[in-house]
């Protein structure tokens, strides 16, 4: 449940016309529950002035709590306890693939799989599918972790060029990134959670209004990847 804001839907939430909601986000915005969520708030209150910022999850906590962003969307274990809080969604973690590499015919990646692979991955803030990579590769005797300093495009692509394999959430699955495939990790144990971050003196009517869209979303039938 929702703590210190109204339950209630979209509807009953009735913006001013110049409202303007500072939404900053640990996530890509190509896919998933986000994207979604992010399409029916637009919908249901499009004179509201959506001004997003994408940052590391650390720094989108980091806003919230200074006042300079009015929520947060971020994977769990970002937050603090100054900040109010609600859990919202899981997204799958995958594998990222060279199209040719052999694991890529398979439906999904059995983690034992990946033993004596080349892993990259990145030392920026990627929207949390570090958050769950010790856990996942704890028990895998991996050729090599090669961390980088390269953001998701660059990373992706070397995985095109045979460089390695990496790790994403299904919210990048949107995009397209020639040369790569993507397989789930098999276990339904690698989820990455997200959550809403605000702060409890904030009383922007917008603020619960894309609460409740979230809260909508997530009630929606319809299948988002």
């Amino acid at each position: 449940m929702m703590m210190g804001l109204p339950a209630g839907r979209p509807e009953d939430f009735r913006p001013a016309d110049r409202d303007v909601l500072l939404l900053g986000v640990a996530s890509s915005l190509s896919c998933g529950r986000l994207r979604a969520v992010l399409r029916g708030y637009r919908a249901a209150a499009p004179r509201v002035e959506l001004q997003v910022a994408a940052l590391s999850r650390e720094m989108v906590a980091h806003r919230v709590k200074a006042g300079a962003l009015d929520i947060g969307v971020v994977c769990e274990g970002a937050g603090s306890p100054a900040l109010r809080s609600e859990p919202l969604w899981r997204e799958a973690l995958f594998v990222v693939l060279p199209a040719a590499h052999p694991l890529a015919r398979d439906n999904a990646i059995d983690p034992a799989k990946l033993t004596g692979q080349t892993l990259l991955t990145s030392r920026l803030d990627l929207g949390g599918a570090e958050l769950l990579l010790e856990a996942a590769l704890a028990d895998i005797p991996l050729l090599a972790i090669l961390p980088m300093e390269a953001d998701r495009e660059t990373l992706f692509n070397l995985v095109s060029l045979g460089f390695g394999l990496a790790m994403t959430s299904a919210s990048a699955l949107g995009a397209y990134y020639p040369g790569v495939v993507y397989r789930p990790l098999f276990g339904c144990e690698f989820a990455i959670p997200y959550t809403a971050l605000w702060r409890g003196d904030n009383a922007k009517p917008a603020v619960a209004h894309f609460l409740a869209a979230a809260r909508l979303g997530l009630e929606s039938r319809e299948t988002v990847p």
